[in-house]
């Protein structure tokens, strides 16, 4: 998990977002970490640019999954754009 949050931690400041999309019955639990919704992600004292995580779970139909992972790419996008600038 170290060597994942690195890598992120390095691409916070890219214009690209992660999408996890926890399916079955596995534990995502551990994903959340990434998912810096509430907390700023830090490792060793360095901190994430901004949120670039997000973390869902398929828990429902297709057609609610996939309307969920577009609102999740566009509030990401958006939020590059406010940090960044276009």
């Amino acid at each position: 998990m170290s060597k994942c949050l690195h890598a992120v931690l390095q691409a916070s400041g890219l214009p690209m977002s992660i999408i996890i999309v926890g399916v079955g019955p596995a534990d995502f639990a551990a994903m959340d970490e990434l998912d810096s919704d509430n907390v700023r992600l830090s490792s060793n004292g360095r901190y994430a640019e901004r949120d670039i995580v997000q973390v869902s779970w398929c828990e429902f139909s297709h057609d609610s999954m996939h309307s969920t992972l577009i609102l999740l790419v566009s509030v990401s996008f958006l939020n590059h754009l406010l940090v960044c600038g276009p």
